[in-house]
């Protein structure tokens, strides 16, 4: 009796086990009706006993195709029949039997090739809807794939013998063949006559319509199957997390396609959290796909609309090798990750309506991962405006408090110039208040320019030689006066009289005026600002070290944020805007060079310029 099997597409064949016959228990009869009564296992047949299936078959096949062997068999009087059908690969296999006892991996073993079943088939005598081929006609490659009764072989004329063949090809309407009904050991142990003959095409002809039939009812089962794993994935996730959808996703998938666990590997930085997200097979186990998913690989098929499948085979050293189908998951500009399923190795290669669901699964599952990244995405930037809002106004906020004071105090002090003429004590005292408000005002002003001027794009430094030493001591000069009128000691500390680096002097004296400026506003009376410089042969350091209130580690994360202003009402105090640190860090950073900062509250702070030098 021939079965069929083999493996999957693009992939080696696994050679079949050379002259290896599958037996039965062995029952050597005699020709007699008693022993025809003994061997005739109806009963047993009836109860499921010999009955065998793989995964090309689902529960809902399983049942009918043995309902119809078992008729099959009490009609036709032979004691075995069986169900062979054609895999994708161009194999038959046998997926159900009554009466021979065949366990799953002989069914799988017994693969035979579709070109070597249709030369056995074309050789055999026409018994109109059945085949059949006598003991001398099948080839010893044929029986190297067949199930064998063990049997005495024929010695008279009309004498069945164990290796004779009797197949009824199955073909649906378009006249392809899809599987094939095959029938042996005879109750009375006899070639059928005429009249039996015809009887058999009256059966063959009732059962093969029915085996048809359940199989494209199968199929239609698989596509829905296959449909509702890939409706999953398409699933929208406005409610549930991309995680939540995964997870339902791949176990519809996994119930889809007869696969003993699957798993979703994502290569995309930007799916780094989901790399966590497990699928229903992973569920307490290790990342079984970290052995079998290769990145570099998967990205070679995703290039050439390609998958990896391999089928379930039986090694040389006759171990079994699960199969495996990898098939890329990816956009049109890239590769996101890769969808693995896994498949034991008694069970049948992967079919193309299995490639295929799966393929348009990781679809899905790239449109999902998409729209998933697109979500978090516009979060980010809802997030981002949301922030840049907060920070105007709280730019706003402090511009109003900055101008604010110096105005109001401007127009007070002009109020009081017009009375003030013929007082020229009063009348220079007014002059000096108008000066100091003026230059308050003017220092916003600057802030806010210089902060326009850091975030244009196309804002390109001048490059040209600058000694920074120089430049500090201008600086530290021009602040003196400024140290000396809060009762603060300025110093500055120069371990060398020279450093050149390379940018624009206009922004590089940006950055020392608004460091000194800093140290001194926030250092209460009686302390100190000291200004150090120190060279090494490629770089010039700059640090300012101040006794003044100092920060707190969670204000120090925020010093580098865009308008962004201490709560302490003694820093609210004085004028600012929030910006003079983030300016500093986009200036130095234009210059090559690192902004470093440390503070402890109540005790001081301390702020390093690293510069490269020329």
């Amino acid at each position: 009796m021939t079965t069929a099997a083999g493996s999957a597409e693009g992939s080696p064949r696994p050679s079949a086990p050379g002259g290896s016959r599958y037996r039965r228990p062995r029952r050597t009869p005699p020709r007699s009706a008693t022993a025809v009564e003994v061997l005739q296992p109806f009963d047993a047949v009836r109860a499921g006993v010999a009955v065998s299936a793989l995964a090309l078959v689902d529960e809902h096949l399983r049942g009918e195709l043995e309902a119809i062997l078992r008729d099959v068999v009490e009609l036709t009087g032979f004691q075995v029949a069986a169900v062979a059908r054609l895999r994708d690969d161009d194999h038959l296999q046998m997926i159900a039997e009554v009466g021979a006892g065949i366990s799953p991996e002989q069914m799988e073993e017994s693969a035979i090739p579709l070109d070597l079943w249709l030369a056995c088939v074309g050789q055999s005598g026409d018994w109109g809807l059945w085949k059949f081929s006598s003991a001398e006609d099948v080839s010893e490659e044929v029986l190297a794939h067949t199930w064998i009764a063990d049997l005495p072989d024929a010695t008279g004329e009309d004498d069945w013998d164990p290796r004779n063949e009797l197949v009824c090809p199955i073909y649906d309407t378009e006249e392809r063949l899809v599987a094939s009904l095959l029938v042996d050991v005879p109750g009375d142990g006899k070639l059928p006559g005429a009249a039996r003959r015809q009887h058999l095409n009256q059966v063959g002809a009732l059962a093969s319509r029915a085996i048809l039939a359940a199989i494209e009812r199968e199929e239609t089962r698989q596509r829905l199957r296959l449909l509702h794993a890939v409706r999953a994935a398409a699933a929208p996730s406005d409610e549930s997390s991309f995680g939540q959808v995964m997870y339902a996703a791949t176990a519809a998938l996994e119930a889809g396609v007869v696969a003993d666990r699957v798993g979703v590997v994502w290569f995309a930085s930007d799916l780094t959290v989901e790399q966590r997200t497990v699928t229903p097979t992973m569920v307490g186990r290790p990342r079984w796909t970290d052995a079998v998913v290769d990145r570099d690989q998967v990205v070679a098929w995703w290039s050439h609309d390609e998958v990896g499948r391999t089928p379930p085979r039986r090694r040389d050293d006759g171990s079994r090798q699960a199969g495996l189908l990898v098939v890329p998951i990816g956009t049109d500009r890239a590769c996101l990750g890769a969808l693995a399923l896994e498949r034991s190795a008694i069970r049948a290669p992967w079919t193309r309506a299995e490639v295929r669901g799966a393929r348009e699964f990781a679809a899905e599952l790239a449109h999902a991962a998409q729209q998933h990244l697109g979500r978090r995405e516009e979060q980010q930037l809802v997030d981002e405006l949301r922030e840049t809002v907060e920070e105007h106004s709280r730019l706003a906020a402090g511009v109003r408090h900055d101008l604010g004071a110096p105005l109001g105090a401007i127009r007070n002090y002009l109020d009081l110039l017009t009375t003030a003429q013929d007082n020229p004590q009063l009348h220079q005292r007014i002059l000096d208040a108008l000066r100091v408000g003026t230059a308050e005002v003017q220092e916003v002003a600057q802030a806010l320019h210089a902060f326009h001027r850091a975030e244009e794009a196309g804002d390109v430094l001048d490059d040209v030689p600058v000694d920074v030493v120089a430049l500090l001591r201008e600086t530290t000069e021009l602040y003196t006066v400024r140290a000396e009128n809060a009762d603060l000691t300025l110093t500055l500390e120069a371990t060398a009289s020279e450093a050149l680096v390379s940018g624009s002097a206009t922004e590089l004296r940006r950055v020392l005026s608004n460091l000194t400026s800093n140290a001194i506003k926030y250092t209460p009376s009686g302390g100190k600002v000291v200004i150090r410089v120190d060279r090494s042969e490629h770089q010039v350091t700059l640090s300012w070290t101040d006794t003044g209130i100092g920060m707190s580690a969670p204000e120090l994360e925020r010093i580098w944020d865009d308008f962004w202003r201490s709560d302490d009402p003694w820093v609210r105090s004085r004028p600012g805007t929030g910006l003079g640190m983030v300016i500093v860090a986009r200036l130095v950073a234009d210059l090559g060079g690192q902004v470093e900062i440390a503070s402890e509250p109540q005790v001081g702070t301390t702020v390093w310029v690293r510069l490269p030098m020329l």
